[in-house]
């Protein structure tokens, strides 16, 4: 009998243990609604010490860090939410929100594979496939757009009017030169008169 109600009592603790991470997870999510997102962020920290494996503080606390626009860190979050998640669709969330956060990263490659993967998790979700297309869509465009920039040989830039007013006079002396040139070629005799 003895072993049965320690196990129990461990029971009964770890119970314990999640329902009070999940009370700070309630509790931070009415501050994230309000846009108290600092202090929401710090109690989904509080329900992780409790509970580190809390998915719904994990997928939340990422959720804080992109509203904050630090970016690395929401998906270093989201990658770690869905490594840890059992549920399909919260990992197929977590995948497509490190997607949004990669793109913010400029990061368009692996927003690819994230957003990939979120489809293999959920394929009926319609906004990943849309923002997927999107992505390879303009990740083509900034192709052709690199290719028609080699393509093109690159632009002369503007003289400035110190650099004009150089080439103007080069230009002017080259024509006075060769209009010389011309004018002494007409003063001298033709080398092949006709000798009578």
């Amino acid at each position: 009998m003895k072993i049965i109600y320690i196990i129990l009592s461990i029971f009964i603790t770890n119970v314990t243990f999640a329902q009070k991470a999940n009370n700070t997870v309630i509790k931070a999510n009415e501050l994230y609604k309000k846009g108290d997102i600092k202090n929401a962020e710090a109690l989904y920290d509080e329900a992780l010490k409790i509970d580190n494996k809390n998915t719904a503080a994990l997928f939340n606390k990422g959720n804080t860090l992109f509203k904050q626009n630090r970016y690395n860190d929401a998906i270093k979050q989201y990658q770690t939410t869905a490594e840890t998640s059992t549920d399909v669709e919260l990992q197929a969330k977590a995948y497509y929100n490190k997607a949004a956060a990669e793109i913010k990263q400029q990061q368009y490659q692996q927003a690819i594979q994230s957003l990939k993967q979120s489809l293999k998790l959920n394929n009926n979700d319609e906004q990943a496939r849309e923002n997927l297309q999107k992505l390879l869509t303009e990740i083509n465009k900034q192709k052709q757009q690199q290719q028609q920039k080699q393509e093109k040989p690159p632009k002369e830039k503007p003289l400035n009017k110190e650099e004009a007013a150089k080439q103007l006079e080069m230009l002017r002396n080259e024509e006075k030169r060769l209009q010389k040139e011309i004018q002494q070629q007409k003063n001298k005799p033709s080398k092949y008169e006709k000798d009578w």
